[in-house]
């Protein structure tokens, strides 16, 4: 297969082309780089496009970009720039210095404007991230032969001396070969294995997790080049791995579209990966930061998820409903049967989930028929016994032996007779 030697260039309209114009006409020259250029290669959408901008200052760029659209100051210290309105403006960056040079130049704006294409792009990770491509013409520049590894479906350091310089690049090879479905070359595991990940901070751990857990359909894949590069620890320990959990994750695939909104799939994928070894939850959570996303309780998600799913999975099918409304008490069932479908590929997950929607606990726990107003309304007074005849007609709901606000009443009514008179 021919190797392409251009893209599809950007719309006119296009606020990275107007950029490139207007960094042009000041002698500048502005490139699309990284995930773009490789969507574009690889003939996948790509929402996010990322400049790299060689020829101009700092100063200089910035008086060029506000020309063109609003512009963050954000990242200014750093030579990047975030220009444009709405939530997804486009990052514009000068080239970034080696790491040497970026430390020794700490408080300064660290961006080189001067540094040279081919300098800049062997500063990169992969050499499938290191090619770039003029969004007015779509012509490509690739010093690093990351289109001849893409179409020989490789992973390779864009420059061996330098790839350590973001030790967190190690874990950007597991999520690529993942995400991608391409094979790490032995030089490339090598060199992983001999750095260091100690420094690597929680939050870009879990950034890179996360993308390999929700964004692949082979998770497992992420897991297996983990070990290879001895980085699994980083994130894992002390959840030991085995063939079982990669096989769990890759099932769980199958459910990660259908537990709910965002970020459910989150907590699925994360339950899976712990469900092995729930003695490694808390310690695992805390390294990766889960907590809350966007309002939803991840963290509290799995802890509750890992012990209803190991009950639903060897639930009889006499109980399911019981069980199925007992565990809309505490967590989303859809969430907790997706997990015990992937951990336990015996237990009919399709089955259950209908099941729950059927029943109305999908998402949520069944409306109770009773409240402690009806209770007094009955003559029960306010204390212990007024909580105790409402856990039992909940108990009996949850069984189904209850199915109407009248039913609840009447049963109430029964216990608190029963009740009264025993005491007399």
């Amino acid at each position: 297969m021919a190797v392409p030697t251009h893209i599809r260039p950007l719309h006119e309209d296009h606020l990275a082309h107007r950029i490139a114009c207007a960094v042009a006409a000041e002698g500048g020259r502005a490139w699309m780089v990284g995930g773009s250029v490789r969507d574009a290669l690889l003939n996948r959408e790509s929402k996010d496009v990322d400049l790299e901008v060689h020829g101009l200052s700092a100063v200089h760029l910035e008086a060029v970009l506000r020309r063109v659209g609003p512009v963050a100051s954000v990242g200014r210290s750093f030579g990047v720039f975030k220009v444009g309105p709405g939530e997804d403006p486009i990052d514009v960056a000068l080239p970034r210095p080696t790491k040497a040079q970026v430390d020794s130049t700490r408080g300064a704006v660290q961006g080189d404007p001067h540094l040279g294409l081919d300098v800049a792009c062997r500063g990169r990770d992969l050499t499938l991230n290191a090619i770039v491509a003029d969004p007015r013409t779509g012509e490509l520049r690739d010093p690093t032969h990351g289109r001849r590894d893409l179409l020989a479906g490789q992973l390779r350091a864009a420059d061996p001396l330098r790839f350590a310089d973001d030790p967190l690049r190690v874990i950007r090879v597991a999520r690529f070969a993942a995400t991608h479905d391409l094979e790490p070359t032995p030089d490339l595991i090598a060199l992983c294995r001999t750095i260091d990940l100690s420094t690597v901070a929680g939050e870009r751990l879990a950034s890179e997790t996360t993308r390999a857990l929700l964004r692949s359909n082979r998770p497992a894949r992420f897991c297996h080049i983990l070990r290879e590069t001895g980085a699994w620890d980083t994130i894992w320990s002390p959840c030991p791995w085995s063939i079982e959990l990669e096989q769990a994750l890759d099932r769980a695939v199958a459910f990660r579209a259908s537990v709910g909104p965002a970020p459910r799939d989150l907590a699925l994928m994360l339950s899976v990966a712990l469900g092995t070894a729930t003695h490694a939850v808390d310690s695992v959570l805390d390294r990766l930061h889960i907590h809350k996303r966007q309002g939803f309780d991840v963290r509290q998600t799995i802890q509750q998820v890992l012990p209803h799913a190991a009950k639903l999975a060897t639930c009889s099918e006499p109980a399911l409903d019981t069980a199925l409304r007992t565990t809309a008490e505490q967590v989303d069932v859809a969430v907790a049967v997706a997990t015990a479908a992937s951990l336990t590929p015996t237990f009919d997950g399709a089955a259950a989930r209908l099941r729950a929607q059927t029943l109305g606990v999908l998402h949520a726990p069944l409306a109770p028929l009773l409240f402690g107003r009806d209770l007094i309304r009955l003559g029960v007074p306010k204390g212990p016994m007024l909580g105790q005849l409402l856990a039992q007609v909940r108990m009996e709901q949850l069984e189904g032996r209850l199915s109407t606000p009248e039913s609840a009443e009447r049963r109430a009514q029964m216990l608190w007779t029963e009740h009264a008179s025993s005491r007399t």
